[in-house]
């Protein structure tokens, strides 16, 4: 009976070991693409694992990650986070870090506003240095020098004009901020004056005095 005990108990040891080897996981190698990412705050950067015999991966932690199982998730984290893929279907994990850059802060301030068209108005970039500057002033416009003067001849009327006025800095890396203000500006009246009596206008081909008649061209 103690001799039937025994060969049952290491019968049951030997297949449970052999059932331990068959379904043991083999190691592989993870990578993930791309190997080092860097981002601008608000930006989202692709992550994509891979490894041969991977039938999935889970990804940790979280946070900022557009999924947490998949072979490619989307990572939009707003501090430097490592991220770690652990492999399923085989034994093996990697980790990125995903470094997340400072976006710049536009700002300017502009004078004088609400004056007449003729009037040049110096717009002041105070978004700091090191920043390059694309500047669209809303009437076709455009500037890439850091603090310009600008001038609104196309505001005719009897009225007021509005602008809208847009600065973009963009750092060294490639980091991006706008910013856009109203900008207003008195209409300046159109005077124009034409000659419709003769062929050649405002001229006389005889002698003498002569009446001259003069039409009013103004669109105000």
């Amino acid at each position: 009976m103690m001799l039937k005990f025994l060969l049952s108990f290491f019968g049951f040891l030997i297949l449970n070991l052999s059932l331990n080897t068959v379904f043991a996981k083999a190691p592989c190698t993870v990578t993930i693409s791309p190997a080092s990412a860097s981002i601008c705050n608000g930006q989202t950067v692709q992550l994509t694992a891979s490894a041969t015999g991977a039938t999935d991966f889970t990804w940790s932690p979280s946070t900022g990650l557009s999924a947490t199982t998949g072979f490619t998730v989307n990572a939009n984290p707003i501090v430097n986070t490592t991220y770690t893929a652990q492999a399923l279907g085989c034994l093996g994990s990697a980790t990125i870090v995903v470094t997340v850059i400072s976006n710049p802060t536009a700002s300017f301030t502009f004078s004088p506003n609400n004056q007449c068209a003729t009037t040049p108005i110096q717009f002041t970039n105070t978004s700091g240095g090191g920043l390059t500057s694309q500047w669209n002033f809303g009437d076709g416009g455009t500037s890439a020098s850091p603090s310009p003067s600008h001038t609104y001849t196309s505001a005719i009327g009897n009225g007021t004009s509005s602008y809208t006025a847009t600065l973009i800095v963009t750092n060294s890396n490639g980091c991006t901020s706008s910013i856009s203000q109203t900008v207003s500006v008195k209409q300046t009246p159109d005077a124009s004056i034409f000659d419709y009596s003769d062929n050649t206008p405002f001229t006389n081909c005889g002698s003498g005095n002569f009446d001259l008649v003069i039409d009013n061209t103004s669109t105000t």
